[in-house]
């Protein structure tokens, strides 16, 4: 086993704990945000947030300014095993909102280069009813996908 000396020991202490996190959601904006931000996030993170809220609401997921590298540091979220959104290099100004009631979302990072990471709000809304025509419920406007955004600086 490798020898770790105390500061490090500390160091790689405090990140795990910031960085797994359950939050409910609430009628009170919640932020979330990588470790440092707006400072540089530090190397080989593995971040999660498990939010939830209770039954009749939705989760509204916003990113704000934004900056990762582009190849290797990735902001994701899911709807149980389901990805939903994937993000990295500059973004910002992302709503999402959830078609139940729970949303992970993960940040990960290489150990080459750092940049300021995100910051995301979290409230929760009132659940919006699926749309019918006649007697058939639109599934598909129920489950809004962001998809994967690149983009370039």
């Amino acid at each position: 086993m490798a020898h770790l000396d105390k500061a490090s020991y500390i160091h790689s202490c405090i990140y795990f704990l910031d960085c797994r996190r359950n939050i409910t959601a609430s009628d009170v904006i919640q932020r979330i945000s990588s470790p440092n931000y707006p400072l540089e996030y530090t190397p080989n993170l593995r971040c999660e947030w498990n939010i939830q809220t209770e039954a009749g609401y939705q989760i509204q997921f916003t990113i704000g300014d934004s900056r990762t590298e582009s190849c290797c540091d990735k902001l994701r979220m899911y709807e149980g095993t389901q990805e939903v959104g994937e993000f990295s290099n500059t973004f910002g100004s992302e709503n999402y909102l959830t078609a139940n009631t729970s949303l992970r979302v993960t940040f990960t990072s290489d150990g080459s280069v750092q940049y300021k990471g995100f910051t995301a709000n979290i409230i929760r809304v009132p659940y919006t009813a699926l749309p019918t025509i006649g007697k058939y419920t639109l599934y598909i406007a129920a489950v809004p996908k962001l998809g994967k955004y690149y983009c370039n600086s």
